[in-house]
């Protein structure tokens, strides 16, 4: 049992170990920030991600600006397809992910869901709408259209009560 227990456990407990074996060998400012946090019983992996969140949080208004400038760089009309060169392709693919990456975040903020939009005769949307409140199908898929609210009623009001 011990050599099964060793073989399943050892794709965790190496990569732990080396991580304390170059923990105990670094030296200078990265250290003593390890150890004054191990001291006083923190975990240093959260702290840094408050600290990352925190710094791109302040990042996202000059992020907002230089998307803003490339906007109007490619609406301007300055990068002309004569001399189109591979940066000029690297910048219109980065422009056009973050594009992207934009109006889906803003799609998901908006919508207040992760999940894709439900048409009225879901059978996904049918049997949440047995089993739960419409309340609860409002907050689990976001907001419903109007054709599904009615399409709910419907239903509800055919529905032989229990």
């Amino acid at each position: 049992m011990g050599k099964i227990l060793q073989a399943l456990t050892k794709p965790v407990t190496v990569p732990v170990a080396a991580c304390r074996r170059s923990v105990a060998a670094m030296t200078g400012p990265l250290k003593q920030h390890i150890d004054i946090h191990e001291k006083q019983g923190e975990d240093v992996c959260t702290l840094v991600w408050q600290e990352y969140v925190h710094a791109q949080r302040h990042l996202v208004g000059y992020r907002f600006q230089k998307f803003i400038s490339e906007c109007k760089y490619i609406a301007s009309g300055e990068m002309a397809i004569a001399t189109f060169e591979k940066t000029d392709l690297l910048l219109l693919l980065r422009w056009l992910t973050k594009c992207l990456a934009l109006f889906l975040a803003f799609t998901l903020v908006g919508r207040r869901s992760i999940y894709p939009p439900l048409e009225p005769h879901s059978p996904f949307l049918e049997e949440a709408v047995a089993n739960w409140p419409v309340t609860h199908v409002d907050a689990a898929f976001g907001r419903i259209p109007a054709e599904t609210v009615y399409y709910l009623k419907e239903i509800r009001a055919t529905e032989p009560t229990k």
